[in-house]
């Protein structure tokens, strides 16, 4: 009997930890040292924007998010790491089947905007924003609905 409750201790907790390891879309980075890896779980998510809706100053770019489920931001300054990330960023894009929302190029950076889809109410789903410079390399992929329409009439005030 104790090894049966046992068992089933061991299966409610690999259960459990399948949602949260599923979440993350890089989650292969953490233990690279040359690239920084972040992420945000929903829950950290939800408790932010909630500490938010009173603050003015709070973080611009999450205010706009509704249905927060997770975010992710990873950077690399070294070469041969910036490429892996580049390379699964390029496969990680085709896979979720993101279109790419803008693109902007400078002298030595580009920025790109891709999105899942923006529905009639015009809310984004899933943002992935990667910036590439001469030497450092960064991707922000923040899973949620955006509120285009918030972020715009708040930007008329």
């Amino acid at each position: 009997m104790k090894a049966l409750k046992s068992i089933l201790i061991a299966v409610v907790l690999l259960l459990a930890a399948l949602p949260a390891s599923a979440q993350r879309i890089f989650g292969q980075y953490p233990d690279n040292p040359e690239i920084t890896s972040v992420y945000i779980s929903p829950a950290a998510m939800r408790l932010g924007l909630k500490a938010m809706q009173n603050d003015d100053k709070g973080s611009e770019s999450l205010k706009y998010v509704t249905n927060p489920r997770g975010m992710e931001v990873l950077t690399s300054e070294n070469h041969a790491s910036a490429s892996l990330l580049r390379e699964d960023c390029a496969s990680i894009i085709r896979n979720l089947n993101l279109e790419l929302l803008l693109n902007t190029q400078a002298k030595d950076e580009s920025v790109n905007i891709y999105v899942g889809s923006i529905s009639d109410d015009n809310k984004a789903k899933d943002i992935l924003i990667e910036t590439a410079g001469a030497s450092e390399y960064t991707v922000v992929y923040i899973r949620g609905d955006i509120d285009i329409n918030r972020f715009l009439n708040d930007g008329k005030k």
